[in-house]
């Protein structure tokens, strides 16, 4: 006995139609709780504890929320008048705001642009870039980095 659905078609045709529904929920679920978990955070930018790096000297940074050594973070970013931060790349994809100052952004693929506060640079993974704070003021730029930190310096545009 063959089994009707209300609209004529068989149980069968059914049950073929829903699986890739099914198996695109799976995916949906599957990619959603692989993000990492959010939780609520408020920062005050003049709480913001801003560790100096080694290289280069002329920057710091103040992790906001997650951990950039081992998953997704957002970190503030602050470089004096004039620093440099030279060419490198990392696995992370980065998505930078400019809070404060002028920021020049250059990437291998792209042409250079300044950024003033709310200018906006999206950085592919593995895509070849530097930055250069204007000598007229300092910068701060808010980065969101999309999993664990690593950056490695090389030649402009190799």
């Amino acid at each position: 006995m063959k089994l009707k659905l209300a609209n004529g078609s068989s149980l069968r045709d059914g049950v073929l139609r829903a699986i890739p529904l099914g198996i695109l929920l799976v995916v949906v679920a599957t990619s959603a709780s692989s993000d990492s978990p959010r939780e609520a955070i408020i920062h005050p930018l003049q709480n913001a504890n801003f560790v100096s790096a080694s290289d280069p000297a002329c920057l710091s940074t103040a992790v906001e929320a997650g951990n950039p050594a081992t998953a997704p973070s957002a970190v503030l970013v602050k470089m004096e008048k004039g620093c440099m931060d030279p060419w490198h790349f990392h696995t992370a994809a980065e998505e930078l705001i400019v809070i404060k100052g002028e920021l020049k952004v250059e990437m291998a693929s792209m042409t250079p642009a300044i950024l003033g506060p709310g200018g906006y640079a999206q950085i592919p993974s593995n895509e070849k870039h530097q930055f250069v704070c204007s000598a007229k003021s300092e910068c701060l730029t808010f980065i969101r980095i999309d999993r664990a930190y690593d950056s490695k310096a090389v030649q402009p545009r190799n």
